[in-house]
Order: C-alpha cells, then sequence, then structure tokens
C-alpha cells in the first residue's frame, strides 16, 4: 500500500508535454500562485486600490505616482495636463542641464513635456524667438563700430535656453550708445528671462552680453566696451528643441538624453541625441536602421545604448565629447516588436521575440527558459492559456513580469520558473524605491501583490493549481484508496477536481478554519491520477501536502514512482 507525497511546489508553471511527465514539483496550473510558495501551495498578495483610472502608462518620480490615462497625464491622480494623443508614454529622470534638480521627461503622447518636482509642466526645450530685435544709434557713450546683436530666450531654473531669433539687430555707432527695441517676449510660460548676445566691434561672433531677468521689458541700452566680452560666453548654436516626433526617451545615457521611434518620414530608423549635459536640445542624430525597420525602443545597458528594430539590436558606441558616435548590428540578436516589453536585468536585457521571450546579455539573444511553456508563444491554447503575445512588461528584483493584458506571466530570475499570476494588467512599473509594483488591473491602478493585501482592491483572488499527473504501471491493477489533503483555508472554500484515467470527478468543497488533514475517500481503480483545486478567495488559502493512499492488489508495497 504505497503513499504518494507532495509537498514541494516549487518548480513552476508546466506546461508542455503529457501531464504525467512533467518535472518535479511543478504545476500544470498555477494560476495566483505565490511567487514564495516552496513546500507549500498558498494564493498569492492581494493588490491595493491607488486610483481608479485605466491607465496605460505608469512611472514613479520623487515620490510621487504618474499615469497616463487615455489623453490625460495625472500627477498623483490629478490631471496634470491633457490633450495627449493617448499612446503609451515614455519617462526618463535627468537633470534639464548640469547642477540643477532632475525633472521628469515625458514622450509618446505627440507633446513633448517635462514637470518638475513642484508638479509645474512645461515644454520640452524653449523655442527661438520668432521676430527680431531692433538697434538704434543713442546717446554719447563708448562704443565705436559696426555691431551685432541677437535674443535668446532663458529659463533660469532649468538653465535651458533657446536658440537666437533669425536676424541679428545691426548698428553703427560712433562714440555712442546703442540702443535696443522690440526685444521679443516669449509665450512660454516657462521662460522668465531674456539674454542679449553681441559682438564686438566688426565681429560676427556673438557673445552673451546682458541678461534682462524678466519676460516682459522689451527695451535696452548698450554702453558696454568690447573689453566687457572678454571671457564672456559665446552664443551657442545647438539649442533646437525636440521634436514631438520623437516618441521615445532614454537618458541619461553618457550624460545626455536620447530620442527614437522618431515618426517623420525617413527617420524611423533614425535616433537624436541632446549634448551633454542640455537634455533640451538636440545636437545631433545617428541613422541606425531604416524606415521599414524603425528603432522602437532604445535602453542604456551597462554603459552602452542598445537599440532595437523588429528584426535586430544593435550597439551604438562612439566619443561623448565630439558627438560622433558608430553603429553595429548584432548578429544572432533579433530585436522585437513589443517595445515596452524590454526591460534590463542585472543579467541582461529581456524581451518579447517573435514566439519568444528572449534574453539579450550584450553579445547574443537567447530564449528565456520558455520551454515549459513554449507553446503559448507560438499561439497554441495550453491549458488556461489561448496563446500569448506580450504587451507590456516590468522587472522587480526577483521576477520578470509580463503581460498581454488578458493574461500575466512572471519568470522568477533566481529560480528560473514561471507563474500565471492570474489577472490581466495594461501597464507595469516597479517602483525600486518602495518594492511597490503598480499595475493597470480591470481599469484601475493597484498596488499588485500588495503585502498584507487579501483582495485585488475588492475582489477576491481567483486561483487554479493542478499538480502533475501521477501515472502507474497500466499493467497493474492500482486502486485509489483515499486522498489526504493538509491544508488551511481560512474558512475560505476551494473546489478539489480529481481527474482518474483523464475523467473528471468533483470532490466535496475543501474548506478548513485551521491547519488541517482532510481525507477524501476515493475507492477507485486507475492508473493516472491527479488534482486541481479552484476558487475565489477573499483570505490567503495554503496547501501543505498532498498524500495519495493507492492499493496495488498483485505487487503490495511496491514502490510507485512519481514521474511528475
Amino acid at each position: 500500500m504505497p503513499d504518494i507525497t507532495f509537498n514541494r511546489f516549487d518548480g513552476g508553471l508546466f506546461l508542455e508535454g503529457r501531464s504525467d511527465q512533467l518535472p518535479d514539483n511543478t504545476q500544470r496550473r498555477n494560476k495566483g500562485l505565490h511567487p514564495d510558495s516552496l513546500t507549500t501551495m498558498k494564493s498569492r498578495n492581494g493588490s491595493q486600490l491607488v486610483k481608479s483610472l485605466d491607465a496605460h502608462s505608469l512611472f514613479e518620480f520623487n515620490n510621487l505616482r504618474f499615469a497616463g490615462a487615455t489623453t490625460i497625464f495625472f500627477r498623483d491622480g490629478v490631471s496634470a495636463k491633457t490633450g495627449l494623443t493617448g499612446d503609451r508614454l515614455r519617462f526618463a529622470k535627468m537633470p534639464p542641464t548640469l547642477g540643477v534638480e532632475d525633472s521628469l521627461f515625458v514622450a509618446g503622447g505627440g507633446d513633448l513635456f517635462k514637470i518638475n518636482s513642484s508638479g509645474t509642466v512645461t515644454q520640452w526645450g524653449i523655442d527661438a524667438p520668432l521676430t527680431n530685435p531692433s538697434a538704434a544709434v543713442g546717446v554719447a557713450g563708448v562704443l565705436t563700430g559696426d555691431y551685432q546683436y541677437k535674443i535668446t530666450f532663458t529659463n533660469t531654473a532649468t538653465g535651458t535656453r533657446s536658440n537666437s531669433n533669425p536676424l541679428a539687430a545691426s548698428v553703427t555707432l560712433s562714440s555712442d550708445k546703442a540702443d535696443l527695441s522690440s526685444i521679443p517676449v516669449s509665450s512660454d510660460s516657462q521662460v522668465d528671462a531674456r539674454e542679449i548676445w553681441r559682438t564686438v566691434s566688426g565681429g560676427t561672433s556673438f557673445f552673451l552680453l546682458a541678461t534682462i531677468a524678466d519676460n516682459v521689458t522689451t527695451i535696452f541700452t548698450d554702453n558696454d566696451p568690447d573689453s566687457a566680452l572678454s571671457g564672456a560666453t559665446e552664443l551657442p548654436l545647438d539649442n533646437t528643441p525636440p521634436l514631438d516626433a520623437f516618441n521615445g526617451c532614454v537618458g541619461p545615457h553618457g550624460g545626455r538624453m536620447w530620442w527614437f521611434n522618431d515618426s517623420t518620414l525617413g527617420a524611423r530608423g533614425r535616433i537624436s541625441f541632446s549634448p551633454e549635459g542640455r537634455a533640451e536640445a538636440v545636437e545631433g542624430n545617428v541613422d541606425v536602421s531604416s524606415d521599414d525597420d524603425k528603432i522602437n525602443p532604445a535602453v542604456s545597458w551597462k554603459g552602452v545604448l542598445y537599440c532595437f528594430s523588429p528584426t535586430t539590436i544593435f550597439e551604438v558606441t562612439g566619443s561623448g565629447t565630439e558627438g560622433i558616435f558608430t553603429v553595429n548590428g548584432i548578429g544572432g540578436a533579433p530585436g522585437t516588436t513589443q517595445s515596452f516589453t524590454v526591460a534590463e536585468t542585472s543579467d541582461g536585457i529581456i524581451y518579447q521575440g517573435q514566439n519568444s521571450i528572449q534574453i539579450f546579455n550584450g553579445i547574443k539573444s537567447e530564449p528565456l527558459n520558455i520551454g515549459p511553456i513554449e507553446g503559448i508563444f507560438k499561439g497554441e491554447t495550453l491549458e488556461d492559456i489561448i496563446g500569448f503575445t506580450g504587451i507590456v512588461a516590468t522587472v522587480t528584483e526577483t521576477e520578470y513580469i509580463i503581460s498581454d493584458t488578458s493574461v500575466t506571466l512572471a519568470y522568477n530570475l533566481i529560480k528560473k520558473t514561471w507563474r500565471n499570476v492570474g489577472v490581466g494588467t495594461n501597464a507595469l512599473f516597479y517602483e525600486r524605491e518602495t518594492g511597490s509594483l503598480q499595475a493597470t488591473v480591470a481599469a484601475k491602478i493597484q498596488l499588485l501583490e500588495n503585502v498584507g493585501s487579501v483582495l485585488d482592491d475588492a475582489t477576491a483572488i481567483d486561483v487554479e493549481w493542478e499538480i502533475p499527473t501521477l501515472a502507474m504501471d497500466p499493467d497493474k491493477d492500482a486502486v485509489i484508496r483515499n486522498i489526504f489533503i493538509e491544508a488551511d483555508t481560512q474558512d475560505e472554500t476551494l473546489t478539489p477536481t480529481m481527474f482518474i484515467n483523464e475523467v473528471s470527478t468533483t470532490l466535496p468543497l475543501l474548506k478548513t478554519s485551521s491547519r488541517t488533514i482532510r481525507k477524501y475517500g476515493i475507492l477507485k481503480p486507475g492508473n493516472r491520477l491527479s488534482l486541481r483545486f479552484a476558487g475565489s478567495v477573499s483570505k490567503r488559502v495554503e496547501i501543505f501536502r498532498i498524500l495519495y493512499d493507492i492499493y496495488i492488489p498483485r505487487e503490495n508495497n511496491v514502490p510507485l514512482q512519481q514521474q511528475g
């Protein structure tokens, strides 16, 4: 009368092959299983409501939560910007210029913008003045010769400035002052000062002459000698703001902001970059691929910028100081069409590839231990999963979590096992500072698998667990006499279903108020046996041990081998 015991459950989800050939400790189904399940099967933590928003994009910045939902951008649940396209957003934290605090830069909504720590939303970059100042001879002064003037707009808080107005104002002086008028005023709320740039007598280079500390004054009198410009800042010519057609951003990398997913015809395979230390201006661009093989996304991993197209992963290297970069396509590293599944881990960059989840280690890309569930990535229906192509993903300290919005799978980076979280998610973001996992579940932003929560907001957690099939010699007349289940369901109810030779039988409900061994009398012949548990639970349920009491009349006490 051999007894077969199941008391270890850390093998993960295994959908491939016959159910009686599964590796030890795996599950045929493990929806709602806790990621720390080892010697017990227990239900996962629930979720805590953050905001009733059907968010497509999530982020955290300065201990505040940000979300894109429909065409609106939210800061801690309050609308901060409207009029976006409704597409998924990209985020980057970086100081606008060296020495100032970080801003949160946002791309992908058809209108590039930034938001500072105070919650002020402004345009990403500053547009140059469209009109030109005028210069005229003033009263007696110290200036003699031909002089030219230009104007730039600036944000003194961020240190960002615009390019100058189109045409310089010119004046010829002879021991005179210069009177400037019609100095341009900006309609951009972030502009709080204008800068005046001037040549020396007869010169062509412009140097910073003065700053008007407001966005109102339109006149200025200049009487500074040429010697006053010695050592002054020369007018930079590379403060062109990024285009709204840039739908992706990553930074800082090499001290620069980088843009990708350019929707401009002829530039879809291009990435652009800022000057070092100036995140709000475009210095140049690099053609990585082509319009037919657009770049989306680009990620910075271990000091290298990698660009993903649908066909290839490219490496971008080069000199930061000169802004000269080269591109190398990496052979054997297929790209992705699911750009929001790309996530960096310490071991590599993980992403949804074609019919696979891939991991790229900087040299090659290979499948991420998908063998146990490979068929679903090829569109097959295996158990309760009807094909799978990931759309969004994130990485926690221990798991890569990916969802097709209906099913969410988690891959344990340490144990190298898969599990079915049990809910669909439309957006995912892991907060490293808090250890919380933001997710959009059922049109609400929630902290998914939040410690201490036993419900998904106010919804019971669905669980469905199935252990491997026990196969016995078909030539032996085995009888399943009893099944013992040691469990604590905290008065929640699970429905056990027994499968003998693939014929299902619903057993009496499993409900306990404490850790208890429940005996089920079976007395049925069969040589293939498995067990499934299902329920919607509002408290933690836990199964400690499952024991099969099996009788073989012809060869009593011959040990059976659990093949799975």
